[in-house]
């Protein structure tokens, strides 16, 4: 949702270890990051997504960075 690319790594990172852990969960069935990405940047309905990769379960949310300890935003 950040046009800085340097949020955009981040949330990259925080979504793929977020599907590192869900997949060590043997009895989980988890998509691969590749067919999970083809979304980003996308406005679709979650259903259907859902549908388009036969699972039953569809996680979605944000991240953002919080402000240091002086009050400003970080760098």
């Amino acid at each position: 949702m950040s046009d800085d690319p340097e949020q955009d790594y981040f949330a990259d990172g925080i979504v793929e270890d977020v599907i590192t852990a869900l997949s060590r969960i043997r009895w989980l069935f988890v998509i691969a990051r590749n067919s999970s990405f083809t979304y980003k940047g996308s406005s679709v309905d979650v259903k259907d997504v859902g549908t388009a990769l036969g699972v039953r379960y569809v996680l979605e949310g944000s991240v953002r960075k919080a402000a240091n300890g002086s009050g400003s935003p970080a760098s």
